[in-house]
Parts: structure tokens; C-alpha cells; sequence
């Protein structure tokens, strides 16, 4: 059985955003393994605090995603 664990930042994505993502993990994982696993596939979503999370040594807050998420939203129109 699979188990995965996706850590987001606390307040980073809807419940919306973040249900399309453990939909998309365990679509992925099906399409990998077959879909008999698709029952049997476990995602767990841990949130962590703004300020106690970084990436490649800088720190990441919700201040950064927000402004990847315009950046994003300003490059689409």
C-alpha cells in the first residue's frame, strides 16, 4: 500500500488546490502501478507553519507564494 506525504504551507492552498493534489498523486500512482492500487493508496497532508519552510536554502513564506502565484496568473494573460 502506498504512502505518500505531501508537505504544504499552512494557509498556501485552498482545500480546493489541495484535494486536486492528493486526486492527482493518487491518479498518478494508479497510472504507474495499475489501478488496482488506486484503493490502497494513503496520502496524508501535513501542513507547516509560515517561515519554517525553505527551498534550496531560502526561506519560503507565504509572501513567496503569493508572488509566484501572480508572476504565474500576470504570465497566462
Amino acid at each position: 500500500m502506498p504512502v505518500v506525504t505531501l508537505k504544504l504551507l499552512k494557509g498556501a492552498f485552498s482545500q480546493e488546490k489541495t484535494q486536486q493534489m492528493m486526486d492527482g498523486v493518487t491518479d498518478a500512482i494508479a497510472a504507474t502501478a495499475g489501478e488496482y492500487i488506486r484503493p490502497h493508496t494513503v496520502v496524508i497532508v501535513e501542513e507547516v507553519s509560515d517561515g519554517l519552510y525553505s527551498s534550496g536554502g531560502h526561506k519560503v513564506t507565504l509572501k513567496t507564494i503569493d508572488a509566484l502565484r501572480a508572476r504565474e496568473e500576470k504570465s497566462m494573460k
